[in-house]
């Protein structure tokens, strides 16, 4: 698969707290209580996940 994508995952606070402990669970312990319509960028760079938490829109 070449190039880069997106992909956009509409979901509650557990399952996106799920997400991070799948795909970034070191960086779980910096994330906290995570609100419902929380906004998250999980960035696939280099063959490893990082989250960019709580984006403000």
């Amino acid at each position: 698969m070449g190039g880069g994508s997106n992909i956009l995952i509409i979901t509650h606070a557990f399952a996106i707290k799920t997400i991070i402990h799948l795909f970034a669970p070191e960086q779980l312990g910096k994330v906290g209580k995570v609100k419902n319509a929380s906004v998250f960028r999980l960035v696939f760079e280099n063959g490893v996940f990082s989250l960019e938490p709580d984006i403000q829109l």
